[in-house]
């Protein structure tokens, strides 16, 4: 018995033998199975034919395509099918799609008589927030070299090179995020910064920087691109967009192993210009990756350093030389009496190596040998086997580190350290050059507040490998608490006087990261043991008043967590019952 046949309806040219299925319907009548009749056109316009098959067929169900249909409405526009028909009996090539057509390129790339950046604010508004950058800014995140920067701003370079256009939107985002109290002062001048709130302007910018990036972006890379990467990531860091701050950070991350910028080797054959670009930038790296480490537990494990294990980090510090002294081919002595404002970039760099080293310090305990008794040597000794040598305890190891930072600004200039303000040596500088003042008063804040806070961190680090007991001399190898609570104490009172003594003018420009820093200090006081005595309790209540006081005025120009309305709490509190402190971290 013959089976069931079915018929196909098909899109072909000319030739009956080319088949292509579309759509089966029941036919019946007995017929020969794998024939098929003459062509012939339907009622619709299409090619038909009959194709004989059986009405059980075997295999896996036929796949069905699936089509991604617009809003549109099917009625109101002529169908696909309709539309390659009349253009088979015309002869013509088939038409595109247009569900699948390709979207159109970006206007961001497209040629433009304006920069992008006035499609922001104006140009007036831009320039001054240029200047706000270098004035104020500058010293702290130095990517540019300032003469080169002002000239390519002279010579409109952002007209031509897409890649500084979004330079410059990167320095305005870096401007908007760390300084809040900026924004409404550039709204104020023309109008042009039309934004319901400095946020929704960073992140207005951010996507035009992204959309601007062709698809061959990373395929050439600079020394731009990577302080682009950079500047992004502080924004959305004190914009308080912790992941996105992450994810450019590891963009900058892979651009700095790209360029070699941990390899003095790749250093040869550049300008004196961009060598200091370049070391800057290195350090700058390795101080975000040593400040995101610091709260894991491996903060300092040697087998999780990536590019910064075979750095050549004295090589790479950055000369003790003004921009204005560094040319292209020579770099002329920097004047005496002048103390360079990279002298406070290179003073960081080395408390940032006290938390996590890399400069190599043959101070440091990095090996230790033992004895068949297990019992330390002072001294290496003849070990031919090696196999009585082994690293360090890590709590030699932070001891050592904490010892160091203590003396690490022993040669800082005057007039970034601590002075009493009647004896501050640059207090003339106030009248003559304001703003020169300012960068030496913020650097000063970043300096002393970064070396107390790796002092607290290290500390806390040693107390969790080291064990505590009470009224210990260390002759068992333990440590006494009173000595630690002394450390501690000290500490919070350094800061709080420095805090005290600087203005927040002078403060913000360190932005929330300031704030992230004193808050872990102060989270240290928390750790009070009830039998210190009343008088430690008096002091320590009187400690995170103060705190309190501070970081709730600091807290309220960012306004970028909640954390901000809990110290403003624990201020009220501690004004109406200063014994209920302790009761709120219980």
């Amino acid at each position: 018995m013959k089976p069931q046949a079915v018929r196909a309806q098909v899109r072909q040219a000319c030739d009956p033998c080319r088949l292509r299925k579309i759509k089966c319907e029941s036919l019946g009548g007995p017929r020969d199975v794998g024939t098929h009749s003459p062509c012939k056109p339907c009622h619709g316009g299409k090619l038909e034919c009959t194709y004989l098959m059986p009405v059980k067929r075997r295999g896996p169900p036929p796949k069905r395509r699936h089509i991604l249909v617009d809003s549109q409405a099917k009625d109101d526009r002529p169908s696909v099918e309709a539309e390659e028909s009349a253009v088979i009996q015309r002869g013509d090539d088939p038409p595109v799609d247009p569900r699948i057509a390709y979207r159109p390129i970006p206007d961001y790339l497209t040629p433009s008589d304006t920069p992008l950046f006035e499609r922001i604010c104006s140009a007036r508004v831009f320039d001054i927030i240029v200047r706000d950058y270098l004035d104020i800014l500058y010293p702290l995140v130095p990517v540019v070299h300032r003469p080169t920067f002002l000239n390519d701003l002279r010579d409109k370079r952002y007209m031509h090179d897409h890649t500084f256009e979004s330079f410059c939107l990167a320095i305005c985002s870096l401007v908007l995020g760390i300084l809040p109290r900026k924004f409404d002062e550039y709204r104020q001048i023309d109008g042009s910064l039309n934004f319901p709130s400095r946020r929704a302007a960073a992140e207005t910018i951010h996507e035009m920087i992204m959309k601007s990036r062709p698809v061959n972006y990373f395929d050439t890379l600079c020394l731009d691109k990577w302080a682009i990467a950079y500047m992004l990531a502080a924004s959305d860091v004190h914009l308080g967009h912790a992941a996105r701050g992450r994810m450019r950070v590891a963009e900058t991350n892979s651009i700095c192993d790209e360029l070699g910028l941990q390899r003095i080797g790749s250093y040869a054959g550049l300008d004196r210009v961009e060598s200091q670009l370049r070391k800057k930038a290195f350090w700058l790296n390795f101080t975000t990756y040593s400040h995101s480490r610091s709260g894991e537990i491996q903060w300092d494990s040697l087998g999780d350093r990536f590019m910064f294990d075979t750095v050549d980090a004295e090589l790479l510090m950055p000369l003790d030389v003004d921009d204005e002294f560094i040319f292209p081919h020579e770099v002329p002595a920097q004047p005496p009496g002048r103390t360079p404002l990279v002298a406070g970039f290179n003073a960081l760099t080395l408390i940032n190596n006290c938390l996590v080293s890399i400069i190599k310090d043959p101070a440091l305990p990095l090996l230790s040998c033992t004895d068949a008794n297990s019992s330390h040597r002072t001294a290496l000794g003849q070990c031919a086997c090696g196999r009585l040598i082994q690293k360090a305890s890590i709590s030699s190891l932070v001891q050592a580190r904490l010892q160091k930072t203590r003396h690490v600004l022993d040669h800082l200039p005057p007039e970034l350290r601590l002075w009493p303000s009647h004896d501050q040596p640059n207090a003339a500088l106030a009248v003559s050059d304001p703003i020169l003042y300012a960068q030496y008063e913020s650097m000063k804040a970043n300096i002393h507040v970064t070396h107390l806070w790796v002092q607290s961190l290290l500390l806390e680090r040693f107390i969790s490998t080291t064990p505590i007991s009470q009224g210990s001399d260390g002759s068992d190898g333990h440590v006494d608490m009173s000595q630690i609570w002394e450390m501690r104490e000290d500490i919070c009172r350094q800061l709080l006087r420095l805090l005290s003594n600087i203005s927040q003018a002078n403060l913000e420009p360190n932005g929330y990261i300031l704030i992230l820093k004193t808050r872990q200090v102060a989270a240290s006081l928390l750790d009070r043991q009830p039998e210190e005595g009343e008088n430690v309790s008096r002091r320590v209540t009187a400690y995170i008043q103060s705190f309190a006081d501070i970081l709730a005025r600091l807290d309220h120009a960012y306004q970028n967590d909640t954390r901000m309305t809990q110290w403003e709490e624990l201020d009220e509190q501690a004004r109406e019952s200063p014994s209920s402190l302790w009761s709120i971290h219980s």
